[in-house]
């Protein structure tokens, strides 16, 4: 029924970028159903058109740049944030976004505007005018850039988000946990992750974790 009322949607949208065929928000509603429906590559051009349409609209280089990320097209994606940020510079969404940038292999993003945008904002940081997002974004830059790794400062960008949700937010926590083990705080690792296990609707990424640094501590230790 679902796959119904995206194809009645999807055919109004159609409908609609006849009748107005320079309404930005027409095209950018039409990419984004595509990219909902599962259909990516027809997403680009109406969110391609959209732009120029209005390229002072944020909406669809945010949606383009999460369309280029899904298909592997990181350093399109990486130029669509970046115009996001030239709009709206403490926007969560795209600090988010950038979030799962930096989760992939850095060669895919080393070297690009966008470490110079994050290291723009940690120098200009205050906590009480940066999205949590963008505290977390800091913390996977300084983790995993080859050239500006910083392990101190990676911890203290994920400790003030752990701070800000109040210990609640289980992503945060893990995150937190990653960065222990990168410094060889393996057990500290652990007991933050096992208060993280000990939630309900445990991750499965979180408790893959926890096994995977248990195993570290104790290599003999197979199964929990």
């Amino acid at each position: 029924q679902d796959e119904r009322l995206y194809e009645d949607a999807l055919g109004c949208l159609q409908g609609a970028v006849e009748v107005a065929p320079l309404d930005r928000r027409v095209h950018n509603n039409l990419g984004r159903l595509c990219y909902v429906m599962g259909r990516p590559d027809e997403a680009i051009p109406h969110l391609q058109r959209a732009i120029e349409v209005d390229d002072e609209s944020w909406y669809p280089h945010y949606n383009l740049a999460v369309t280029f990320l899904d298909l592997g097209r990181e350093q399109e994606a990486v130029a669509r944030l970046l115009r996001v940020l030239e709009f709206h510079p403490k926007l969560g969404l795209a600090y988010g976004l950038a979030a799962d940038l930096l989760r992939r292999p850095a060669r895919l993003w080393a070297g690009s505007d966008l470490e110079q945008r994050l290291a723009d904002l940690e120098r200009t940081f205050h906590p009480q005018d940066t999205p949590l997002r963008a505290r977390r974004a800091l913390a996977l830059w300084r983790l995993h850039s080859p050239e500006r790794r910083n392990l101190d400062m990676a911890l203290d960008h994920a400790q003030e988000e752990v701070a800000a949700t109040q210990g609640r937010d289980s992503t945060a926590l893990a995150m937190f946990a990653r960065i222990q083990f990168a410094r060889g705080e393996s057990r500290g690792a652990v007991c933050t992750l096992e208060d993280v296990a000990a939630r309900p609707r445990v991750l499965q990424d979180h408790a893959g974790l926890l096994r995977e640094y248990r195993k570290a501590i104790r290599p003999d230790l197979v199964s929990l």
